[in-house]
């Protein structure tokens, strides 16, 4: 049975958080932006995300803590794409485990491809 994705976007940069939120629902997926990486960690403690977009650096914080958390409790068949203005951060993501990675500014043309790509084939799976 067909379901619109669930996306989590984790950024503190409320303009780009608002910014990717609005262009994702416009594809009518369910979207839950977060600004701070506890309520990022609160919201996948209980809720499963199909796809999660995380900014590497976040008001003091570092993705990485969320990264290293969703290694350990990830749901199989769950998509996370890293997104930083630093592109050193595509090893660290790597050696974690994730290597979907987009560096700033990001695209939202490449945005939007991209997520759909990755939700159809969650869609499919």
């Amino acid at each position: 049975m067909f379901r619109n994705p669930n996306i989590l976007i984790v950024e503190d940069n409320i303009d780009l958080l608002m910014l990717y939120a609005k262009a994702l629902m416009s594809l009518n997926f369910n979207v839950d932006p977060v600004a701070s990486l506890s309520n990022a960690i609160e919201l996948v403690n209980h809720k499963t995300y199909d796809i999660i977009i995380c900014d590497m650096r976040l008001n003091g914080e570092h993705g990485t803590e969320l990264l290293a958390h969703l290694r350990d409790t990830l749901n199989i068949g769950t998509e996370v794409i890293i997104v930083s203005g630093e592109d050193h951060y595509r090893e660290t993501c790597h050696e974690l485990g994730f290597d979907l990675f987009m560096t700033k500014p990001v695209s939202m043309r490449e945005l939007k491809t991209l997520v759909s790509r990755l939700a159809q084939n969650i869609q499919q799976a």
